[in-house]
C-alpha cells in the first residue's frame, strides 16, 4: 500500500516540473475525508509527521531507495531555502511548497513534527551513512536547541513569560496569522517526540565529537524537557496533561488527558524515567490509560479513543493511537519478560492479543500487499475537542494509522527504531483474508 501511494499521480495537475519536487511524498490522506464542520480540504497534503513515519516504514522493510525520496525532499527543500528554520506542517504535493488551508492557518514549523523527520534522517544515516541525512538531522537539532526560531520571542518575554523549564519547546514557531501565540502553548506531546530525537541525536553526534552537542546545551535542553514532563504528571489521575500555556500574564496547566501523549511516554522514556514519573508499578499507569480510553467489549479491550471518557462526546476508536498502544504495550512486554514477571508477561501478552485482533476488523482494503487502515472506524462521527474545537471523522484511509499498524505488528517503537525488524516475522494478514495470496514473505517484503 506504501509503494502503491507513493506513485499515485494525481497531485500533478500537468506541472510535473513542479510537482517533482515532492514526488517522493505520500499523500497524509488519499480518500480526501470529510469536508465539513470547519474541516480544512487535505486533498494533496503531506504533512511532515506522516511522512517521517511512510520513510520509517520503508526503511523497516529494506527498501531504502523510496526511504531516500522522501528524504531527498527534505533535504532538497533545506539546501534551497538558507536560514533553516524547521520544515512547514505540511506541503502541497501539487507545487512542493507549503501547504495552507482556510479556515486553518497550518503556515508554522511544528516543533514536535520535525523532530519526527529527524528520527526518519538518524536511522537513514545509520544504515546507509548518507552524510546528507546526518546534516539534515542536525539542521533540525539545531533549529531545536539554539536560540533561533523555538526560542521564546523577545515581545513575550518583556510580558514577564519565562518559561520553567528552559529545555522545552514550544507546540510550534510563529504562523502567518500570529507572531506571538504559538509560543505560549507547550504540547506534552511535541515535547515527547522532541526529546526522543535528541536524545537519539546526541548519540550520533557524540561519536562524532560534534560540538553542536556543547554550543547548543544540548544535555540541558534534554533535561529541562524531562523537568517540564515530570510536572506535567498528574498523580491523582496517573495520567499526563495535555501541556502548559500562557494566558492573562500567567502559566496555566492543560489538564486535559489525550490519548498519544500517554502512550508517547511509554515510547519515548527509558525504564527509570518512566518509573521515577508514573511510580514503581508501571502497570497502575496503564489500567489509568485504559480507564480514561479504552473502548471494551465482553471486558475486552478492542481500541483507544482520542480524548478522555469525560470529555468525549461520540466515542471512537483512533487506528492510529490504538496501535500506538499496542507498541507500548509490547514495549511492556519485553521488559516483563527480561526480568521475567510471569504475571505481568500473562497481562501485557494478553492485552496485545486482544488488539491485534480486533485491529483485523480496522483493514479497508484487503488487496495482497496493499493493506490499509483508516483514521478512525467512525464514519462522520462528531469529535468534540474543548480545546480544538469540533471535527467530523472518517474512514478514508491514512498514512499515519497505516504506519503505525505496521509497527503494532512487529513491535517496532517508531521513536527508538534502530533495531529495525524483520519482515519474515509480520502476520500476512491480507492472505490470511483472501487466501489466493502466497505465503512466501522476504525480509523486504518485495
Amino acid at each position: 500500500w506504501f509503494v502503491t501511494q507513493q506513485d499515485v499521480t494525481k497531485c500533478d495537475n500537468g506541472k510535473k516540473d513542479i510537482a517533482s519536487q515532492a514526488r517522493g511524498l505520500l499523500e497524509s490522506y488519499p480518500e480526501n475525508p470529510n469536508q465539513t464542520e470547519g474541516n480544512p480540504n487535505v486533498s494533496c497534503a503531506g504533512f511532515i509527521y506522516d511522512e517521517a513515519l511512510a520513510g520509517l516504514v520503508f526503511l523497516s522493510r529494506g527498501d531504502l531507495s523510496r526511504a531516500k525520496r522522501i528524504l531527498d525532499f527534505f533535504i532538497t527543500y533545506k539546501n534551497n531555502h538558507p536560514g533553516f528554520n524547521g520544515f512547514s506542517f505540511g506541503f502541497d504535493l501539487s507545487t512542493g511548497e507549503p501547504w495552507i488551508q482556510s479556515p486553518i492557518d497550518y503556515f508554522e514549523n511544528r516543533t514536535g513534527d520535525n523532530a519526527w523527520v529527524g528520527i526518519f534522517a538518524l536511522e537513514y544515516y545509520l544504515l546507509t551513512k548518507d552524510e546528507n541525512a546526518y546534516l539534515l538531522a542536525r539542521a533540525i537539532a539545531d533549529w531545536l536547541t539554539s536560540e533561533k526560531a523555538p526560542s521564546i520571542p523577545a515581545t513575550l518575554k518583556a510580558n514577564n513569560i519565562v518559561s520553567l523549564h528552559p529545555g522545552m519547546v514550544p507546540f510550534s514557531t510563529a504562523s502567518s496569522s500570529d507572531a506571538v501565540k504559538p509560543y505560549a502553548n507547550f504540547s506534552t506531546e511535541k515535547n515527547l517526540s522532541t526529546v526522543a530525537f535528541l536524545n537519539k541525536f546526541k548519540l550520533f553526534a557524540d561519536k562524532r565529537a560534534d560540538s553542536i552537542v556543547a554550543v547548543n546545551r544540548i544535555d540541558e535542553k534534554i533535561e529541562g524537557i524531562a523537568a517540564f514532563l515530570g510536572s506535567m504528571w498528574d498523580p491523582s489521575a496517573h495520567l499526563f496533561n495535555a501541556g502548559q500555556n500562557f494566558t492573562n500574564r500567567t502559566w496555566n496547566t492543560d489538564t486535559h488527558k489525550v490519548l498519544d501523549v500517554n502512550s508517547w511516554f511509554l515510547l519515548a522514556a527509558d525504564v527509570g524515567h518512566i518509573v521515577n514519573m508514573t511510580g514503581p508499578d508501571v502497570k497502575v499507569f496503564t489500567d489509568a490509560i485504559e480507564q480514561n480510553f479504552a473502548q471494551v467489549v465482553d471486558q475486552n479491550v478492542t481500541g483507544f479513543d482520542f480524548i478522555d471518557r469525560t470529555q468525549r462526546q461520540t466515542p471512537v476508536k483512533w487506528i492510529e493511537g490504538t496501535n500506538g498502544m499496542i507498541v507500548a504495550y509490547k514495549k511492556l512486554l519485553d521488559l516483563a519478560k527480561l526480568y521475567k514477571s510471569a504475571p505481568y508477561i500473562a497481562h501485557y501478552q494478553s492485552k496485545v492479543d486482544q488488539l491485534l485482533q480486533a485491529s483485523q476488523a480496522d483493514v479497508r482494503h484487503k488487496e495482497c500487499f496493499r493493506l490499509s487502515l483508516p483514521y478512525t472506524n467512525s464514519a462522520k462521527s462528531i469529535v468534540a475537542y474543548p480545546f480544538w474545537g469540533t471535527y467530523d471523522t472518517s474512514l478514508g484511509t491514512s498514512v499515519a494509522s497505516t504506519a503505525w499498524a505496521m509497527f503494532s505488528l512487529s513491535g517496532t517503537n517508531p521513536m527508538y527504531p534502530t533495531l529495525g525488524f524483520d519482515g519474515s516475522t509480520i502476520p500476512d494478514m491480507c492472505c490470511a483474508a483472501n487466501k489466493t495470496c502466497s505465503s512466501t514473505r522476504t525480509t523486504n517484503g518485495l
